[in-house]
């Protein structure tokens, strides 16, 4: 048994309830009491006593979109629009560069930034997970991995016959793990035939299990949609029984009303990518629209390469300064929402919210210490605006994901960050030739 203390605790409980003299008691894997330090400290004895050092502890935040391995294409292909980027230099470099060995790798960095940057779970669309979830168990890090269903071939798989005989086999080798959660992703709309799409979501159903897809990321896409389908998007995956509960679509940036109602109706989430959207300028999420409907909001990074870097604490902020732009509102999204996004939302979304999400008695000990000690940090007056407005991932000082370090003092403990560098330079030789 341990206590954290001496920390101010943001629980992100139903009440948003906080502690600015608090303390946590973890047994095992296990949040088993969590409160005032005075209290807690009276009522147990023979404790390993820790020192949080006056930073405020948050449950572990969580990462509803990404695509991890692509963290060795970071800078390869900038400034471009999002079908250029991906037709004529994501794609290809895919298809020469993309590998076992390749997923090894970027998994192991996207590792290292993740737990630097305090996500402790995960969404993760891309190749070769099977791969990916052994670094990510060795990490000790929570991820939800899916294969990327597309109509035509992919790095390892020759066709979607191919990529259902292999997610099948991922899904059933992973699916016990205490750690490592399959998932089931369809890469979109205009990417994927009909039956593909229902066939991706059988496969999610059967195994009860997460699907994600990228939806109406573009307005290209959605035009697209309604000349081959004669109908939005949303409408066009609502009508065809993809959208439903454990469902993450992200991007969701050319969205309307009526396509709203039925995402809200169907209990799907939606993953924001602010910064994505905005440097492949594909447009404004409308985010404050989704949240006065109840819609369930969380945030991701989306891939390194069209970031470029996986700091959510970042993606926070900016999903706060452009929903303020969008609205001309300055209260549009507030600080205390935006750690509901970053932390119990994005595990609803997951479907996991009764584990992890907030630092509630009963829960997986999934918890970030974030440092008050650098000068942007001083002074204190709301924990809730410090992380989202002044904070960044350098003031992630420890990580503990069920109830074990992964990061102490900004030095990961799990796994050697001193072969980073030569990894990164190894690609760079190998892509640049």
């Amino acid at each position: 048994m341990k206590i954290i203390k001496n920390c101010y605790i943001l629980t992100m409980d139903s009440k948003n309830t906080q502690y600015e003299h608090g303390a946590i008691v973890i047994e095992k894997d296990k949040i088993i009491d969590v409160g005032e330090e005075k209290s807690i400290l009276s009522k147990y004895n023979n404790t390993e006593i820790i020192d949080g050092r006056r930073g405020i502890t948050v449950p572990g935040f969580i990462d509803t979109h990404t695509h991890s391995a692509m963290t060795l294409f970071r800078g390869m292909a900038d400034d471009l629009p999002l079908m250029t980027w991906l037709n004529d230099h994501i794609f290809p470099a895919e298809s020469r560069h993309v590998s076992n060995e390749f997923v090894r790798d970027g998994a192991l960095l996207a590792a290292a930034e993740m737990i630097h940057s305090g996500i402790t779970t995960f969404l993760d669309m891309y190749f070769f997970q099977n791969e990916a979830a052994k670094v990510f168990k060795k990490a000790g890090m929570r991820a939800f991995l899916s294969e990327g269903l597309i109509n035509f071939p992919t790095p390892d798989m020759k066709s979607p016959i191919d990529a259902f005989d292999y997610v099948s086999n991922f899904i059933e080798n992973w699916l016990k793990d205490d750690l490592i959660s399959p998932a089931v992703a369809a890469h979109a709309p205009y990417t994927c035939s009909e039956e593909l799409l229902i066939k991706s979501r059988e496969l999610a159903d059967k195994y009860d299990v997460v699907f994600n897809i990228h939806l109406s990321e573009t307005e290209n896409e959605v035009n697209t949609i309604l000349k081959e389908k004669g109908k939005r998007p949303a409408e066009y995956l609502n009508d065809i029984g993809i959208l439903m509960k454990k469902t993450v679509l992200a991007h969701c940036v050319h969205i309307n009303e009526s396509e709203a109602v039925l995402i809200k109706e169907s209990g799907s989430s939606v993953a924001h990518n602010p910064q994505s959207n905005m440097k492949l300028a594909s447009g404004i999420a409308p985010i404050s629209m989704y949240r006065s409907m109840g819609i369930n909001i969380t945030l991701g990074t989306d891939g390194a390469c069209s970031n470029n870097n996986l700091d959510i604490i970042e993606e926070a902020r900016e999903a706060a300064l452009l929903a303020k732009v969008y609205e001309k509102d300055p209260t549009a999204l507030d600080d205390e929402y935006l750690m509901r996004c970053l932390t119990i939302n994005g595990a609803k979304a997951l479907g996991i919210e009764n584990k992890i999400g907030s630092l509630e008695i009963g829960k997986d000990a999934d918890i970030v210490i974030i440092s008050t000690d650098a000068p942007h940090m001083i002074p204190l007056y709301n924990p809730y605006s410090q992380i989202i407005y002044s904070a960044n991932q350098s003031d992630v000082r420890d990580v503990m994901i069920k109830g074990k370090w992964v990061m102490k003092d900004r030095k990961i403990l799990t796994f050697n960050e001193g072969e980073l560098k030569e990894i990164g330079e190894k690609w760079v030789r190998r892509i640049k030739k």
